[in-house]
């Protein structure tokens, strides 16, 4: 095959897939009722990463259970990696004020934050002809790594909104090569399109 059909063809990995989603009822009944909910299952494949859990989320309002649970996997040493919007390229201002006032907590724990930079707007990738707009750009992918064995990629942000009152579905897949590709792939560019926060002594 030449080199432009093989890059025009779809490459597949199989592996196990495990739909997971919130109830329609969850919006008839209160917050409390979690059967209804698909947190506490997801929640089951965090529990069980013993080394890495990478998270994609644009709107990351973890609120003080939320922090102290990342605390928890921290000091059972798992390495915790966050994306998520930057002030500069939210379109939700508010929900970012609600993720910043946790910062410095989480950074004092170990946990990795990343902002996407909006200047990767700017630019196009190498070798793509993606067209990323004339304006910032903004993280939507919501996606979850569990120890590079497992991802999960659905609707479901790590915020209030999200967890406690909309319908959210994802897909868990038990796949190591779409799990690795996606942490190598952040691994490669996360210093080219977004900030990593630390803390500084001054």
């Amino acid at each position: 095959l030449s080199d432009e059909i093989r890059k025009k063809l779809v490459s597949y990995e199989w592996g196990k897939a495990e739909v997971i989603y919130d109830q329609p009822d969850k919006i008839k009944h209160d917050f409390d009722r979690k059967e209804f909910h698909i947190a506490p299952k997801l929640q089951a494949h965090v529990d069980e990463t013993s080394q890495e859990f990478i998270a994609l989320t644009p709107y990351f309002v973890p609120r003080e259970s939320g922090v102290e649970y990342l605390k928890q996997m921290r000091s059972r040493g798992v390495q915790v990696k966050i994306l998520t919007n930057s002030l500069a390229s939210t379109n939700h201002s508010f929900v970012h004020a609600g993720y910043a006032k946790h910062r410095k907590e989480l950074l004092r724990a170990g946990v990795e934050l990343y902002e996407v930079n909006p200047a990767v707007g700017e630019r196009r990738s190498e070798g793509q002809n993606v067209d990323y707009g004339d304006d910032s750009t903004v993280l939507h992918a919501k996606a979850f790594v569990f120890d590079r064995e497992k991802v999960f990629i659905g609707s479901l942000n790590l915020d209030p909104r999200s967890i406690d009152h909309n319908t959210e579905i994802g897909v868990v897949l038990s796949s190591d090569a779409v799990a690795q590709r996606i942490a190598g792939w952040l691994d490669e560019n996360l210093a080219k399109v977004a900030f990593r926060l630390e803390l500084a002594t001054d």
